[in-house]
């Protein structure tokens, strides 16, 4: 089968071109997961709508086509819950019996058809400082030539931009260490008002963590099995397993291509592996799997804490690896710190540069900087190096 882009008719064999030409008009961008509507239209040479067609048929990796006589010409089709790319044929059919085959290739995720694989990946969050008693807000009318990246102090020129909140991973990873039993009812909810709240191409996966760290459900697209799952997460363990769970959710999160995200939500430090090297090891885990964390610290414990003892050890995982910590000590709080972290997301511009030094192993710092006053900036601290296979670890 010739595959093209989507909406490129395929040329025909016979010397007589067909009146028309085909495209898909639906969805745009054409990402195809789950339960998909898939909808397209004929057109003439002048771009006008083109009203000669017979029927059209759709086929979705190779299966039977699925035939349609009338406009507007569309098809249901079940494109299963992971986000990967899918074979489509078209095949329309004018009235005078002229014939168009349109082929084309989903996309596995928005910002992978511009990326080279020496190409490192940077999401950023810019936001604007907060001035006047007028609240903090995100600035989303950047530009490539607003930005400037630095790899170990050098500017690397920025080689591929999307201010489009790009598609990807997210893990939750769940405290249900023994403390958090009397706030369960308002986590779940929360967390579960989270989920819902994610556009419909995100895959999402939920761990649990105590005295150690348990997948409840692995990536899918499936809000309700997501939801079973928490429903089902009890409170129980002594201990609280923070460090393992950053170390377990960025290896879980190296299955899945795109931007990654692990969002964690707990009320406490931790208390199983207190040593501090094993919190560094943890960061740079996530820094060579691409992760960037958002953390939730809930309760005054956590405040406190933090007020004594400086930095937490949320606040240093997000802080290595581009992401950010909101507090919240009641149950709307909680919603809003939710609310945030998925406003944060949607805001994200993913800036590409091609590093100095592919294919020697090693750390790299990041410095990223933008050409506007009173702003602040949220981007991962470096990356990793691990083989000259992988690049910089954000290629794919």
């Amino acid at each position: 089968m010739l595959l093209l882009g989507p909406g490129t008719t395929a040329p025909r064999a016979d010397a007589d071109p067909a009146p028309f030409v085909v495209r898909i008009l639906a969805p745009d961008p054409l990402y195809l997961v789950g339960a998909t509507s898939i909808e397209a239209a004929a057109f003439d040479a002048n771009g006008a709508p083109y009203e000669g067609i017979a029927w059209m048929s759709l086929s979705l990796d190779g299966g039977p086509p699925g035939l349609d006589d009338r406009p507007p010409w569309s098809w249901t089709v079940d494109a299963g819950a992971a986000l990967r790319r899918h074979r489509i044929a078209i095949v329309a059919t004018g009235r005078d019996g002229s014939k168009v085959t349109l082929a084309a290739l989903s996309t596995s995720a928005r910002w992978v058809e511009a990326v080279t694989v020496s190409q490192v990946l940077v999401p950023v969050v810019v936001r604007a400082e907060p001035s006047a008693g007028a609240p903090e807000r995100f600035v989303t009318n950047l530009s490539a030539e607003d930005f400037t990246i630095l790899e170990d102090g050098a500017v690397r020129p920025v080689v591929s931009f999307s201010s489009e909140p790009p598609v990807g991973a997210i893990a939750l990873a769940f405290d249900t260490s023994q403390s958090m039993e009397a706030h369960f009812w308002s986590a779940r909810k929360a967390a579960s008002d989270f989920i819902a709240s994610r556009p419909a191409q995100s895959i999402l996966s939920l761990l649990t963590f105590n005295d150690d760290v348990y997948l409840e459900c692995d990536f899918t697209t499936d809000r309700a099995a997501l939801d079973r799952a928490l429903a089902a997460a009890r409170a129980g363990g002594t201990r609280t397993a923070l460090h393992e769970a950053l170390r377990v959710g960025s290896r879980h999160l190296t299955k899945q291509d795109g931007p990654r995200t692990l969002v964690i939500f707990s009320d406490g430090m931790d208390t199983r592996d207190e040593d501090d090297g094993k919190l560094r090891t943890a960061i740079e885990a996530a820094q060579a799997a691409d992760v960037a964390v958002y953390g939730i610290a809930w309760g005054t414990g956590a405040t406190e804490r933090r007020a004594r003892a400086g930095p937490s050890a949320l606040e240093r995982m997000a802080q290595g690896t581009g992401g950010e910590v909101f507090r919240a000590q009641g149950a709307g709080e909680l919603r809003g710190a939710f609310t945030a972290i998925g406003d944060a997301l949607g805001s994200r511009y993913l800036l590409g540069f091609e590093p100095t030094r592919p294919d020697e192993a090693g750390y790299r710092s990041i410095e990223v900087r933008v050409a506007r006053e009173g702003v602040r900036i949220h981007a991962r601290a470096g990356y990793h190096v691990t083989s000259p296979a992988r690049g910089s670890g954000a290629s794919r």
